[in-house]
């Protein structure tokens, strides 16, 4: 239990640490980057310490539908409502465009950075939830995953 606890509070130091971070990037994004950095080091703590104390957390499968629905429901949020940037009716759908744009310096480096690890790192809980529900894909998996690759497309061109 000490070791769960020691890799919570490091997560939670590591996260009051960046602070300065988080601030400049709301000045570009959304203030629920505070939150999504928040839970994805805490996360992650919980993740290292459960490995490190070498525990077990047992979820039912609606805890994880729900989780998801969640998890979901913050993504769409993110991709569509900003105070400053583009929302729904400016979406980018040309791959790669917007690493295009970070790559030529005309983006922050801090927001480009940030948006490409968060483009990354956000995708892959929904990459988790496809492999643990797909056991047999069915008309629903197929329409899941369809809707998982439009947010994530969008997700990726919309910065």
């Amino acid at each position: 239990m000490i070791r769960l606890i020691t890799c919570i509070i490091i997560s939670q130091l590591l996260f009051v640490t960046l602070i300065p971070v988080w601030e400049e990037l709301i000045e570009y994004l959304n203030i629920l980057v505070i939150a999504v950095a928040w839970l994805s080091i805490t996360t992650i703590g919980i993740i290292f310490g459960l490995l490190w104390s070498k525990k077990k957390i047992n979820l039912s499968v609606t805890t994880v539908h729900v989780g998801m629905l969640f998890y979901t429901a913050g993504l769409i949020i993110l991709l569509f409502f900003r105070p400053n940037g583009p929302g729904a009716d400016n979406i980018n759908v040309i791959p790669f465009e917007t690493i295009k744009l970070y790559l030529s310096g005309n983006a922050e480096p801090l927001v480009a950075l940030y948006n490409i690890g968060a483009n990354i790192v956000l995708t892959i809980p929904l990459g988790i939830y496809y492999r643990l529900v797909a056991k047999k894909p069915s008309l629903l998996t197929y329409c899941s995953l369809l809707f998982y690759l439009f947010l994530l497309l969008k997700f990726l061109n919309s910065f």
